[in-house]
């Protein structure tokens, strides 16, 4: 899939997806920081506060949509919402990680509760959002300045310390993120759309975080094996397949 100076016209789209994306993704946390000062109040609780936390997920991910669109060149603008898989099984290693990932979770859950529902809608923007500014913004103007395995771990090690709100602050949680990040990056590499990535980023986090805060360290484990392993198994694709995929 292409990246960088591929997409973009110059070095100066480069930087203005770079700090655009950064700013976004800031501004977020502050956003949610405030969110969090105002739950002092009895009448905001835990849905108003996901729900106004999801608003500017949506707000987000429309302005970096667009902001992608605008910058990518015209004949490129396809990797938004275009599929290019050189090789015919990539198409379905998105699908087989998160069928994975669902059946490592052994706990029951209720399609039809309402709490399954409020995670539903307030996790569907959450991968686009993050999608469309790590990956489709940052990552492919990072690309315009250093060699795409770096951009990889630049991108990834962001897109871990973003996430110090999200789960104990060890240094295997921060690992475990940086391996998210990496994956998500490796799966646009062999050729998934952002928009496809989105989805499956959005899904995943619908399914196997939103609805599993409470795991056992088993299924933890397990989780965080998956997400060691993939981005192996990935690169080892990508070594092997050098010329069909660049």
């Amino acid at each position: 899939m292409e990246t960088g100076l591929d997409i973009l016209e110059s070095k100066k789209q480069a930087k203005i997806a770079i700090v655009i994306s950064l700013l976004v993704l800031v501004i977020y946390k502050i956003w949610k920081f405030s969110l969090r000062e105002f739950g002092l109040h009895p009448l905001f609780d835990y849905y108003t506060y996901e729900f106004l936390s999801s608003v500017y997920r949506t707000l987000g991910a429309f302005f970096c949509g667009g902001l992608a669109y605008k910058l990518y060149k015209k004949p490129t603008r396809r990797v938004l919402y275009k599929n290019n898989y050189n090789l015919s099984f990539a198409k379905y290693l998105p699908f087989a990680f998160l069928i994975i990932s669902i059946l490592i979770i052994t706990k029951d859950i209720s399609i039809l509760s309402l709490d399954f529902l409020f995670e539903v809608l307030i996790n569907i923007p959450v991968g686009f959002f993050e999608e469309l500014s790590f990956r489709a913004l940052l990552f492919v103007g990072l690309c315009a300045y250093v060699k795409k395995g770096h951009a990889i771990i630049i991108s990834s090690f962001i897109f871990s310390l973003w996430h110090f709100d999200v789960g104990p602050q060890t240094f295997t949680n921060y690992f475990f993120l940086f391996m998210v990040g990496v994956t998500f990056s490796l799966f646009y590499l062999v050729g998934t759309s952002l928009l496809h990535l989105s989805l499956f980023h959005s899904i995943y986090d619908m399914i196997v975080i939103g609805l599993t805060s409470d795991l056992s360290i088993g299924e933890l484990f397990n989780l965080h094996l998956l997400w060691i392993i993939s981005p192996v198994v990935l690169v080892s694709i990508m070594k092997f397949y050098k010329k069909r995929l660049y």
